[in-house]
């Protein structure tokens, strides 16, 4: 469903002033003129030009070639709902979330916070950056796998590293 291409080639090449050429039907393909225009004009399409483009100016700060994959496809797939999980309810009790949220912005905050979800709080007009370890994907998302995948590895992770320090 969502084409894949070696991210440090096409951020190599950016990084050189290149011409980025990558496989035609990937993320960072080019478009029309037509295309352009119709994307000019839709405020989600350029909320997530602007997300890719972030990401790309903090390339080497995402370490691993899953992790960009997963951004890239998780942007693309916005908007979309996720679930709570119980543990997160309890934890933040003054927030009040609803079964479904719906994410319409993807961070990365670095190794230490890995990817997070940007949800609204309409009630008390307020936003919520939240790992999104602390969420599940519906059951018919096809980011489900890997995303349950990333977390499975960043709690692992984490607790490795906390084993290590103590």
């Amino acid at each position: 469903m969502f084409p894949e291409f070696d991210f440090n080639d096409a951020h190599a090449g950016l990084q050189n002033g290149q011409d980025l050429k990558v496989k035609k039907n990937t993320y960072l393909n080019t478009p029309s003129d037509d295309e352009l225009i119709s994307r000019l004009q839709d405020p989600i399409a350029l909320e997530k030009a602007a997300m890719k483009l972030e990401f790309m100016t903090h390339w080497n700060d995402i370490t691993t070639q899953r992790t960009k994959n997963i951004l890239f496809k998780l942007i693309e797939a916005l908007p979309f709902k996720v679930l709570p999980s119980k543990t997160l309810k309890d934890a933040i009790k003054p927030v009040i979330f609803s079964d479904l949220e719906t994410v319409r912005k993807i961070r990365y905050l670095g190794d230490a916070g890995g990817i997070a979800v940007e949800l609204e709080d309409k009630v008390r007009s307020s936003l919520h950056v939240i790992s999104i370890t602390h969420f599940n994907m519906e059951k018919d998302h096809p980011l489900r796998k890997k995303i349950n995948e990333y977390k499975q590895r960043r709690i692992k992770n984490i607790s490795k590293t906390l084993l290590e320090r103590s």
